[in-house]
């Protein structure tokens, strides 16, 4: 049990986690759509997790990409809205 906490805690210590809003994401803005593909990129590519904070971030297409994990508090409090588009996966 002991190696298993060990294990667990070392697993926590090294998860980098980045909010949206550490890309420039704001409740306020019209578009944030340059400010959330950023950091999806960035994440996905570093093996971060990309979290949505609680408000409503609107956005238009983003694309997601190979080892992108996102998250937020829960889905009625953390929310993309999509004014169009919506989410696709990266062709590449």
């Amino acid at each position: 049990m002991e190696q298993y906490r060990q294990e667990t805690n070392k697993l926590k210590a090294s998860m980098v986690i980045k909010k949206i809003t550490d890309y420039g994401a704001n409740t306020q803005l019209d578009d944030n759509t340059n400010y959330i593909q950023t950091g999806i990129d960035e994440c996905a590519k570093n093996g971060w997790i990309l979290y949505v904070p609680n408000g409503t971030f609107k956005t238009n297409t983003l694309f997601a990409k190979d080892g992108l994990v996102m998250t937020g508090a829960n889905m009625n409090e953390s929310v993309l809205m999509f004014t169009s588009g919506g989410f696709k996966g990266d062709t590449n």
